[in-house]
């Protein structure tokens, strides 16, 4: 495996960087909608999740106002029952003829079926029929909208629980694409070494240190265009000048930011060495497996039985899981040293 790509200029945007405290459920939903995270600047539409106790509320006030529509529905009928079937039976003909010969036909069907109904059921039956239909149908809505898939207000109430890449300057960009590609190094090492290698201390540690640098880089950004802003503005060198120590100061932040990352990126190094060298001994364990098959074809052609000591191969395999061993030692002193560095960035 060949070392990641952390170059500076690879131009890659970065990923949104979350909260590492966010819960399992909110932080794989904003995943699933990282299309509609929120910038930095955008006003939210929701402050909180909608919870079971509002849904409970609004389903109990649908089922007592779909009363409204169903009363209104029985007094229409109660009293313009006949102009209503009339009117409301020619318009439907009218609108099946229109779309389709068959459309007409079965719309003209449906209207001779009412009439036969209601002289079957009587006027009063096919009244309450048709308004316990219209609340009925405004019991379902009504359940139905208070049982709504809420999971869009996430984005909203989190707002403040992650950073998306279009929010950052383009250094700041690059140096946490940077920071996620260690990462990433170190997801595939957890499931390549196994046991042999701390993955989850490893990995908490970097997705804390990821979301303390992505918020950093976003106060970052917010400064520096507001410095540009100010010198596209200003009006001679003298107001230039006078921005002189701002610059400075993000320049100097900036250069801090560079080293942190530049040390963990030697960090991913010795783990994505370690890895290469697990893969490598697990090839040469392989090829030592083939080697019996091999000695006894030679020894079933030659009629040498050799005994004794181990062979050369035993010796190098023995070797290369030595080297094994000191790199995926190493990649853990390096975990210590992660979990273990103080004061990573300004919060």
């Amino acid at each position: 495996m060949s070392d990641p790509d952390l170059s500076p200029g690879s131009g890659r945007c970065a990923e949104p960087a979350y909260d590492p405290d966010l819960p399992p459920r909110v932080h794989e939903e904003l995943q699933f909608r990282h299309d509609e995270l929120l910038r930095a600047d955008d006003e939210p539409r929701w402050t909180r999740e909608l919870g079971a106790r509002q849904r409970y509320v609004e389903a109990v006030a649908g089922i007592i106002l779909s009363i409204v529509p169903a009363l209104s529905a029985f007094g229409m009928l109660t009293h313009f029952f006949v102009p209503l079937v009339i009117v409301g039976g020619t318009v439907l003909v009218v609108a099946g003829f229109s779309y389709h010969a068959f459309a007409g036909l079965l719309a003209l069907a449906a209207v001779v079926l009412s009439g036969v109904l209601g002289t079957w059921m009587g006027f009063q039956a096919i009244v309450l029929t048709l308004t316990t239909g219209v609340w009925l149908l405004c019991v379902f809505f009504s359940l139905r909208y208070a049982w709504r898939n809420a999971d869009e207000r996430i984005p909203h109430v989190h707002k403040n629980r992650y950073v998306v890449a279009s929010d950052l300057y383009p250094a700041e960009n690059a140096l946490l694409v940077r920071m996620q590609d260690v990462v990433d190094v170190t997801e595939a090492a957890q499931e390549v070494l196994g046991d042999l290698f701390d993955g989850d201390t490893a990995l908490r540690s970097l997705r804390e240190q990821e979301w303390a640098l992505a918020t950093l880089f976003l106060r970052q950004s917010r400064l520096a265009a507001d410095l540009e802003r100010r010198e596209r503005e200003a009006v001679s060198e003298v107001v230039l000048r006078s921005l002189e120590p701002q610059r400075t100061s993000l320049e100097r932040v900036r250069g801090n930011a560079e080293e942190r990352v530049s040390r963990i990126e030697s960090y991913g190094r010795f783990v994505a060495d370690a890895m290469v060298k697990q893969r490598e001994w697990e090839q040469v364990r392989e090829n030592m497996d083939h080697d019996d098959a091999y000695r006894e074809l030679l020894l079933d052609a030659t009629a040498a039985q050799e005994q004794g000591a181990a062979g050369p191969g035993d010796l190098e395999l023995r070797a290369v899981r030595e080297s094994r061993d000191e790199s995926v030692q190493q990649a853990l002193r390096e975990v210590r040293w992660l979990t273990e560095a103080d004061g990573v960035v300004d919060r």
